[in-house]
C-alpha cells in the first residue's frame, strides 16, 4: 500500500496529538511535507501550542501538583532574564548611590564601555572594571589594555578576580558596585572581599550590589540546581544580611527586583508574578535583591 503525505500527516496527528487532522490542516501539513520534508512537520506539531497543552495534561496527570509546580517553575525560570532587565536598569539609573570615582567587579560586557554604562548609571567621572582574563572567562568580552573615555567618562580595565582587591590603594573609590556578580565568587571569597571592599572605598563611600535571592531561585529551578552555570552560590536575603551584618560598614539601603509574593506563598514558580516588575520595598520575597553598605566616616 502506498503511504501518502496524508496518511504521513494523519499518522503524525495520531502520534504527537492523539487524534486525526482536520481536513483543513492535514492539507497544510501536506504541502509542508511535500516541501519541507517530514522532520519540518514533526517540530511543527511538536512545537504547537496544543502539543504543549496535552503534554502538560499527561504530566500532571502522571504527577499531580509536584509536576505542575515543577512545570511551572521552569516556565517561570525561562522568562525571568527578559522581565528583570527593566527594573535593574531602574535600579542602576535611580536607586545606585552617585559616585565619581567607580570600581566595577566583574562588570564587562560585549560592549567596551561595560554593563554599568552601558545599563544608564549617570554620575561616574573614572571607572575601572574588573573582569576574568579571557582565556578563562565563559564568555567572549573585550580585550582592552588602555584607559578611554565614553561620554566623558574614563574607563579602564584590570584583569583578575573580583575577589582580589590586592591592586588598589586604601581610600581610593567613592563606590564599589557589583551588578550581578557577587554570586559568582565562593562563599569564602565573599566573606573576604568586604574587608577590602572596605579598605578601597574613601570614608563615607558606599558598596552597593544585586544578586538573586535563592529564597525564590530554588522555587523555580530546585533545590539541586542553581539558576546559572556560572554561579557559585546563591544567598537567601535574610541569610545574606544575617551574614554581613558584622561587615564593619552600615546598611543604608535595601530593595527587591521583582517581587514574587504568590511564589513565595504557594511555593513554586507562578507566572502571573512576572506581570508587574519592578524595584520594590520586599526584598525578602523578591527574585533578586540590592543593597547598598556606606563607609563610615
Amino acid at each position: 500500500m502506498e503511504i501518502t503525505n496524508e496518511k504521513l500527516v494523519e499518522a503524525a496527528y495520531k502520534g504527537i496529538l492523539s487524534r486525526g487532522p482536520d481536513p483543513v490542516g492535514q492539507a497544510n501539513w501536506a504541502t509542508r511535507l511535500e516541501k519541507d520534508g517530514l522532520e519540518t512537520v514533526l517540530a511543527g506539531l511538536i512545537g504547537s501550542d496544543e502539543f504543549f497543552r496535552r503534554y502538560l495534561h499527561r504530566q500532571v496527570q502522571a504527577g499531580g501538583m509536584d509536576a505542575a509546580a515543577k512545570i511551572s517553575g521552569w516556565l517561570v525560570h525561562y522568562q525571568i532574564g527578559r522581565v528583570l532587565h527593566p527594573p535593574r536598569l531602574k535600579m542602576v539609573q535611580e536607586v545606585v548611590p552617585a559616585g565619581k570615582k567607580v570600581l566595577d567587579l566583574g562588570g564587562a560586557s560585549a560592549k567596551p564601555e561595560g554593563a554599568f554604562l552601558e545599563m544608564g548609571y549617570p554620575h561616574a567621572e573614572d571607572l575601572t572594571i574588573i573582569d576574568l582574563p579571557l582565556d578563562v572567562r565563559m564568555k567572549p568580552g573585550p580585550d582592552i589594555s588602555s584607559e578611554f573615555q565614553h561620554n566623558g567618562t574614563t574607563v579602564r580595565y584590570s584583569y583578575h578576580s573580583m575577589a582580589d582587591l590586592s591592586y588598589y590603594e586604601d581610600n581610593s573609590f567613592d563606590l564599589v558596585w557589583s551588578g550581578q556578580t557577587f554570586e559568582h565568587i565562593t562563599e569564602e571569597e565573599g566573606a573576604a572581599l568586604f574587608p577590602q571592599v572596605k579598605r578601597v572605598l574613601k570614608p563615607g563611600g558606599v558598596f552597593a550590589l544585586d544578586t538573586p535571592n535563592r529564597t525564590l531561585t530554588r522555587l523555580t529551578v530546585g533545590d539541586n540546581m542553581l539558576i546559572h552555570a556560572e554561579h557559585k552560590i546563591e544567598y537567601p536575603y535574610e541569610d545574606f544580611i544575617e551574614r554581613f551584618s558584622n561587615c564593619g560598614m552600615e546598611l543604608i539601603d535595601a530593595k527587591g527586583i521583582l517581587n514574587m509574593p504568590e511564589t513565595h506563598r504557594l511555593g513554586y514558580g507562578v507566572l502571573g508574578d512576572l506581570e508587574d516588575a519592578d524595584v520594590n520595598d520586599s526584598p525578602e520575597t523578591s527574585y533578586c535583591f540590592y543593597v547598598a553598605y556606606k563607609k563610615l566616616l
